[in-house]
Parts: C-alpha cells; sequence; structure tokens
C-alpha cells in the first residue's frame, strides 16, 4: 500500500505543481529547466537507494518527501523537454524527429540496470552514485552552453482551461491511464502479484525488455511516420494496446508477462508516436508552455483517479482482484484513444 501511496503522491504533486512550474520555465528557458530538473531527481533516488541499503529508515514522510521532489523534477523536465521539441523540430519531419526523440532513451533505459550492477559490483554504491553523478553533469554541459528558448507571451489560469485546450482533455486523460497503469503499477503487479503465483519474475527485466522491444520499433517507425495514414496507425495502435493492457490483468505466469510486456512496447508507440507529433504541431500554433501545462495537469487528474480506483478496490477485494480490474479499466480507455482523437479534429 506504501508503494501505490507513493506514486499517487508523485501524480497528485506533478499535477499541483505544472503550472506554476511552467511559468517558471518560461523565464529560466527550456534547456536550462531541463538541467533543474536533475538536481531534483537525483536526491528523490538516493533516498531509496540509501533506504535499500539499510541507510535510512522507510516511513511515510519519508516516501512523501521523496514523491514531492520526484514530481517537480519531472514537471521541470517534462514540460521543458515538450516544449524544446515542439521549438525546435520540423513540422514536415516531426514524425520522424519524434520516433528518434522516443525510441533512443528506451536504449539507455534497457541498458541502465545491467550497467548500474555492474558498476556497483566493481566500485560499490559510492562508486556508483559519482559516476551517475558525472554522466548528469557531462549531459547538463551542452544544454548550458547552446542557446536556450523562453517564452515571453504571459498566461493565465483562464487561458490553460480554455476550449482550445480541453477539446484535448479526453485524450490526455486516456493516454494517463496507461501511464499510471503501464508504467507504474504494472512493475508492481508482475513483483508482487506474478512472482508468488508463477515463478520468479524481477520487475526490471520486465522493464528491460519493454524498452527492448519499444527502441528499435519505435526509430524505424518514426522513419515511416510522415509518409503513411497517421489516423490509421493510431486507430490499430490504441486498439492493439487496449487488448495488451486487457491480457495484463489476465497474466498468471512469468512467461506471459514477459510476452505481454514485449508486445505492448510497439502496439504502445504505434499510436503514440504519431499523436506526439499532432500535439507538438498544436503546442506550436498555441502557447506552447500554456499548452504543455494543462497536459500534465491532465495527465496528473487522470493517474491520481486511477490510483484512486486501485485503492478502493484494494481495500474491498484484496491486491490481485485490485490489479487486474485496473488493467482492465485501462484497456478499454486505451482503445477508446483513437475516438478521442478524432475528436480534437471535428472540434479544430
Amino acid at each position: 500500500m506504501l508503494a501505490l501511496q507513493y506514486v499517487a503522491a508523485v501524480s497528485l504533486f506533478f499535477m499541483i505543481s505544472a503550472i506554476p512550474i511552467s511559468y517558471l520555465i518560461a523565464r529560466m528557458g527550456f534547456k536550462h529547466s531541463l538541467v533543474l530538473s536533475y538536481i531534483f531527481y537525483l536526491p528523490s533516488l538516493l533516498v531509496f537507494q540509501l533506504v535499500e541499503r539499510g541507510m535510512m529508515a522507510l516511513d511515510f514522510r519519508l516516501v512523501m518527501f521523496s514523491g514531492v521532489l520526484l514530481a517537480v523534477g519531472k514537471a521541470f523536465h517534462w514540460i521543458a523537454l515538450h516544449a524544446e521539441f515542439a521549438t525546435d523540430s520540423s513540422e514536415d519531419h516531426r514524425g520522424k524527429d519524434s520516433g528518434r526523440l522516443l525510441g533512443l532513451p528506451r536504449i539507455s533505459k534497457a541498458v541502465a540496470p545491467f550497467a548500474g550492477g555492474v558498476i556497483m559490483a566493481s566500485l560499490g554504491f559510492g562508486g556508483l552514485v559519482s559516476i551517475t553523478v558525472v554522466f548528469l553533469v557531462l549531459s547538463a554541459l551542452p544544454l548550458m552552453s547552446s542557446g536556450d528558448h523562453r517564452d515571453p507571451e504571459p498566461y493565465s489560469l483562464s487561458a490553460i482551461k480554455s476550449v482550445k485546450h480541453l477539446k484535448y482533455g479526453a485524450l490526455f486523460y486516456l493516454r494517463g491511464l496507461g501511464i499510471a497503469s503501464g508504467y507504474y503499477l504494472w512493475p508492481l503487479f508482475t513483483a508482487l502479484v506474478v512472482s508468488t503465483g508463477g515463478g520468479e519474475v524481477d520487475a526490471g527485466i520486465v522493464s528491460s525488455l519493454v524498452n527492448v522491444g519499444m527502441a528499435g520499433f519505435t526509430i524505424l517507425l518514426g522513419s515511416r511516420a510522415d509518409k503513411v495514414d497517421a489516423k490509421k496507425m493510431i486507430f490499430v495502435g490504441a486498439v492493439l494496446s487496449g487488448i495488451f493492457f486487457t491480457a495484463r490483468g489476465l497474466v498468471m505466469t512469468s512467461i506471459q508477462a514477459f510476452i505481454v510486456s514485449l508486445a505492448a512496447g510497439p502496439a504502445f508507440m504505434m499510436y503514440y508516436v504519431p499523436i506526439y507529433s499532432e500535439l507538438a504541431d498544436a503546442a506550436e500554433d498555441e502557447d506552447v508552455l500554456e499548452f504543455y501545462a494543462f497536459r500534465e495537469v491532465a495527465l496528473g487528474f487522470s493517474r491520481v483517479t486511477l490510483y484512486g480506483f486501485t485503492a478502493l478496490m484494494l481495500l474491498n477485494f484484496g491486491m490481485e482482484t485490485a490489479f487486474r480490474y485496473t488493467f482492465y479499466l485501462t484497456g478499454v480507455g486505451t482503445a477508446l484513444i483513437f475516438v478521442a482523437d478524432r475528436y480534437t479534429d471535428r472540434t479544430g
């Protein structure tokens, strides 16, 4: 239950902080805000490493503190990254650029658990932390030395709630269900439920498999995204993703978890690459930070409500039933993404 409280707290603080942080990003610059996000990310992750090694005691206050740090870091990172991409990428090649942006980081996410294990075995926990800090500093140097974008146009809370943004609300809400289930609840499910009933499943291995399945396919998909019918890709990808989310609720063994994880990644990217490209087009036509601030608020609201549903199911029906019905609900919501996407066009 503490793990569920943590992910819910991250989403709630993310939602609350998105708008004020978007104002800060407008003044600091997109790239400088990406650098600042590291300052919040690293302490939030170190807290749990210290707890795991018995250097700190895990309690509710510590979980909330770490959640706040991570939420603020995520808000700076994602709003600035999306805004930077929408501003710098070319509209004529945005599908290809979206594929690269979404695909390349998956390679490092797949390799990181293995590399981290090797470094820690060789140099210990202190060595791993030191190397991580060095890589963060090196990655920040190009961002600090290159030109930056700032958003001089002021906007208000009433502007963020305008009709031109609200028409994307259903799309963002349905996408938020997939983020909550796929990125947070699915690893918990494989670790807490499947591992006790169908063989040992390491949540980290499942995550790595998802990233391996997504990386190459996403880059390939992006290279074709500007040349094919985006609406057909979104339809097929959303329906397949909905099916695979439903399949998560039926998983009983470790091999089933591996198969679903591998298949779900490409299906997700089939609809998300063209949607991400479309959203960048929409953001560029409006106030880019205003648009992405609304996006993060809507995503956060979606995640919080889904965690609330999971918590209610957990209290009344137990852990396994709670997870399985959450995946069923997410499957239906994800399959309907293609409908929400077409609504944004009709209300143009």
